[in-house]
């Protein structure tokens, strides 16, 4: 079943075979659901605590918290007492700073038990956790690390309320994924609470299974990641009523269907896909006793002609009969996903399910 989308969300002039500029906009936000079931946490706390002003400026609080967590002796103790690492020693602590109000500690240390040093980041983000905290946690700036800690403040950062990437039950799903490889990806709350000299109050919201499922060398690959985003969160987002974020990846990565979108109609299954070679629809026929596609090619071609103007429709047959309709959208290749604005992936993702849309009304 295809949804309405509200008009005043809807993308101006996008020509999806053109490379040139693409209208921005911004998609309605979907109502938050929050989940049936409350996930047990446990709070740290390091001393006295007052109550966060909400005026306190998030970009300060990111800073606090690197200021705190610099010192030795308090990442020591953070680390340990939310059981991420038992660290011996820590050899080197260095800061960084990364777009979308993120700053970062990267530490070299030694762990109790074991002989070698290891690597490990804290990436904060002011507002809500974020897809590319993991992206870049796992793939970029932490690719070689053993642990990876994805920290965020709370409240509201500029532009989260227009970015489907955004959000706690989004990357708690996410961390929950990748955390089926060993990656050792813990994502952290800072809760609402500050002392005098430092922020000290963390929830560990996702952390590391008991048991892996799978090995390094299945990782997802980069794009694999980007194709995933795309169709569990981008395509899905903007549909109240639907999209549930705190399931966006509990599939993982290995499901087929995490790589596109299809439905049953009528013996006939209509589906749509971005891979190497493009975008493109197929109309496939699932009973081998029963004309249904020849029949509606027969009754729609001219129409389905015209809505897909300018694209090639081939029609595939089987031991003589009309088994499949392989329409194609665009020839840009999903490989874009890999350097694409959020605002162009919006769009990206809203032209296809309108076609989509288009398509399933025909049949």
């Amino acid at each position: 079943m295809c949804f309405q989308i509200s008009k005043k969300n809807q993308p101006q002039n996008f020509n999806p075979s053109s490379n040139d500029s693409r209208s921005r906009y911004y998609l309605a936000k979907s109502s938050e659901q929050i989940p049936k079931k409350a996930v047990s946490i446990n709070v740290k706390t390091y001393g006295g605590k007052y109550e966060m002003d909400d005026s306190i400026n998030k970009t300060r609080i990111v800073d606090e918290i690197i200021k705190t967590l610099s010192n030795k002796d308090k990442v020591t103790q953070f680390l340990k007492e939310n059981e991420i690492s038992d660290i011996d020693t820590i050899n080197d602590i260095q800061q960084y700073e990364r777009e979308d109000s993120r700053k970062g500690l990267i530490l070299k240390v030694k762990e109790t038990n074991n002989s070698g040093l290891i690597k490990i980041m804290i990436d904060i983000r002011s507002g809500q956790p974020s897809i590319d905290q993991v992206y870049d946690a796992v793939y970029e700036l932490g690719a070689d690390f053993s642990k990876r800690v994805i920290m965020y403040t709370g409240g509201k950062s500029g532009g989260d309320d227009h970015n489907p990437t955004v959000g706690p039950y989004l990357v708690e799903s996410l961390a929950g994924a990748m955390n089926e490889y060993p990656l050792g990806l813990y994502l952290v709350k800072k809760s609402e609470s500050i002392i005098s000299k430092g922020l000290t109050d963390f929830t560990v919201i996702a952390q590391p299974h008991g048991v892996l499922k799978f090995q390094m060398k299945d990782l997802p690959s980069k794009l694999q990641f980007r194709e995933v985003e795309f169709w569990r969160v981008y395509f899905w987002s903007s549909y109240e009523g639907i999209y549930r974020p705190w399931e966006a990846f509990s599939d993982g990565f290995i499901d087929r269907f995490n790589y596109g979108f299809w439905m049953p109609i009528n013996n006939l299954r209509i589906a749509v896909r971005w891979t190497k070679e493009g975008a493109y629809f197929t109309v496939t026929q699932t009973n081998d006793d029963y004309h249904a596609l020849k029949e509606i090619w027969i009754e729609k071609e001219n129409e389905l002609r015209k809505i897909f103007d300018g694209n090639d429709i081939e029609l595939v047959k089987d031991h003589g009969k009309l088994s499949k309709l392989i329409i194609k959208y665009w020839e840009f290749t999903s490989t874009v996903l890999l350097n694409a604005t959020p605002d162009e992936k919006k769009d990206y993702a809203e032209s296809i399910y309108r076609k989509f849309c288009t398509l399933v009304g025909i049949i």
